[in-house]
This record gives C-alpha cells, sequence and structure tokens, in this order.
C-alpha cells in the first residue's frame, strides 16, 4: 500500500543553494539569539576590551565574533572548542553556562554572573597530550583551572613538570622573547 503512494508523489526539484545558505544563516541567527536570550550575561566585552552596550544587541549576528559566545559545557560532553580542536574539561565546570572569549594572546572561559575565571591558556596552544582532535586540558602549557578534580590537578602538575624539564632541556624553544 505504501509502495503505490509513493509512485504517485511527484519528484520534487532539488532545493537551490542560495535557499539552502539562507536557511543555514537563519539558523545560526537563531541560535546565537537564543546564547543572548539566557540573560546571564549582564554586558558584553569585545576582544579588544571594548564594552559593547546591551541595546545594540538588537543585531547580534553583526556584534559577536565566533569567539565571543556563551557556551554550556555538559556532564556528557565536557569539552570547549577552539580552532578545530576538542580540549576536555574538568568535570567540576559540568553542567554550566559560561562565557568565552580568545584574545591575541590568551583563551579564557568565564563565569558570565560574577566574571570569575574558571579555566584559561596561553595562546598559541602547546599541549603535550593529543589524540586526534581531542587534547587534554591538564597537559595544556599554562593552563589555568578553578575547582579542578583531584585527578586532574595530579595529571596537570605531572605535565607541568614535564614542561619545566623541557623548558632546561630546550630553553630556544620554551623562551618566549
Amino acid at each position: 500500500m505504501a509502495w503505490k503512494t509513493l509512485e504517485h508523489t511527484p519528484v520534487s526539484e532539488p532545493i537551490h543553494l542560495s535557499v539552502l545558505q539562507a536557511k543555514a544563516a537563519q539558523y545560526l541567527q537563531h541560535r546565537r539569539l537564543k546564547h543572548i536570550a539566557v540573560d546571564a550575561a549582564r554586558m558584553v566585552v569585545s576582544k579588544t576590551g571594548q564594552m559593547i552596550d546591551e541595546g545594540l544587541l538588537a543585531e547580534p549576528a553583526n556584534l559577536l565574533a565566533a569567539d565571543e559566545i556563551l557556551i554550556e559545557i555538559k556532564k556528557d560532553q565536557r569539552k570547549v572548542f577552539y580552532q578545530g580542536q576538542h580540549i576536555s574539561v574538568s568535570s567540576s565546570l559540568a553542567d554550566r553556562q559560561y562565557a568565552r572569549i580568545v584574545t591575541d594572546d590568551e583563551f579564557v572561559v568565564f563565569d558570565p554572573d560574577t566574571g570569575e575565571v574558571v579555566m584559561s591558556f596561553p595562546l598559541p596552544l602547546t599541549p603535550l597530550y593529543k589524540s586526534g582532535n581531542l587534547i587534554a586540558s591538564y597537559s595544556i602549557r599554562g593552563i589555568y583551572m578553578v575547582k579542578a578534580t583531584v585527578n586532574w590537578q595530579r595529571k596537570a602538575d605531572r605535565y607541568r613538570k614535564e614542561y619545566k624539564l623541557r623548558e632546561q632541556q630546550m630553553p630556544e624553544v620554551f623562551t618566549q622573547g
């Protein structure tokens, strides 16, 4: 019976690329508006440190760069993303919404209500442990994580010692100047 119904359904034309692009832009704007509508952040700060007036947020897709967003870290998806890399996050940060900002020299995740920095690391990103696109946050050089679990802290300490050893062995690579 279903087969006969399908035989009589007229074939539709493929969707034109411009229609797909418009739908994708609409979806992206909806996602950005949804993040802003959470009303968790009372102010928006640009990458240059300038405050953006809340009244100007009627067109957030034009004002907010991809690096200036609200993110949610879920218990089953404890990652933040930077340039296609998946950076693991301590379970102590799970099930909360945070603001993420990327400057020329730092990646920062902070609590939008209090402004407390909960995770940061210097750029360029320098990890010692990477598997595919996944980077263990505790292996990132210069990582800061608030309220990290004991296990995360133990691993981070081990990598800090490794960085210190490498800095002594290869100062020309690790010395910033």
